[in-house]
């Protein structure tokens, strides 16, 4: 029996394991000289353009989005182990979500890696995106499937979508 690590704030449950895999945490950012400089003259620009209209909290929200796309692109992803087991998904041992939470789970190809998408039932965060690294789609969705969730090819609209859906009805944007 494997033995599921949680936070401090949750006990450890045991469960059998089904898979497991190693994958990095988020997708590798890189950021070249030249595109640092321009996004650097990009926010310079219009934070002078927002000190004239005092607008400073917008200019620190944007060095600060600019200092964390720099620090994501400078600091390495940690590769992690994530494991299905027969009572949930572990997410490198920092989470753990029971199968009856998990409503649908489909595959996304993003900035050069395959994630597996998860919708959560009453959690927030209700979608979790995990990298599968060099694990193949077919084992990840063959256990899926044998726990009853639905996979999906494109995931099923949200109450955000929902929304925006309706309001496109009424106003056309294009």
């Amino acid at each position: 029996m494997a033995e599921i690590v949680l936070p401090p704030n949750r006990s450890p449950v045991k469960g059998e394991t089904l898979l497991t895999w190693e994958s990095l945490e988020r997708p590798a950012l890189t950021l070249s000289k030249k595109s640092l400089s321009t996004l650097l003259a990009i926010v310079i620009a219009l934070a002078v353009i927002f000190l004239f209209i005092k607008e400073f909290w917008l200019i620190i929200c944007m060095f600060s989005l600019t200092f964390l796309y720099y620090a994501y692109s400078v600091v390495a992803p940690k590769k992690v182990t994530h494991t299905l087991t027969s009572l949930g998904v572990n997410l490198a041992g920092q989470s753990f979500y029971k199968w009856q939470e998990i409503s649908q789970i489909w595959f996304e190809f993003k900035y050069g890696e395959w994630f597996l998408a998860m919708r959560l039932r009453n959690k927030f965060p209700s979608l979790v995106f995990l990298l599968l690294g060099d694990m193949s789609r077919e084992k990840v969705e063959e256990i899926f499937k044998q726990k009853e969730i639905p996979v999906s090819e494109t995931p099923s609209p949200d109450m955000a979508d929902q929304a925006a859906s309706r309001v496109g009805k009424y106003f056309k944007f294009s």
